[in-house]
């Protein structure tokens, strides 16, 4: 809808005009601002995804190597006790 208002001076502006633009780009932005959100979740979710499988590979890991170094420190033991008895 276009409204032409006439200031003081005689100027004419398109009012209505410039409503439903200032109406559409507030529209936008706030589309945007969602989808930027969502975006940001998104990233947030998927990092604690990825931090999960890591730290469960890396005790997966970690464990291996104790479960390694344990049996290699008892049969390391055994054989010295063998020795010296």
């Amino acid at each position: 809808m276009v409204i032409l208002h006439v200031d003081a001076h005689g100027a004419a502006t398109l009012v209505g005009t410039l409503c439903e633009q200032a109406g559409a780009r507030g529209m936008a932005a706030r589309r945007d601002a969602r989808q930027r959100r969502r975006n940001r979740a998104a990233t947030v979710i998927q990092a604690a995804v990825r931090m999960h499988r890591q730290r469960r590979a890396f005790v997966r890991a970690r464990q291996a190597a104790v479960t390694v170094q344990s049996s290699w420190r008892g049969r390391q033991g055994r054989k010295y006790a063998k020795a010296i008895a």
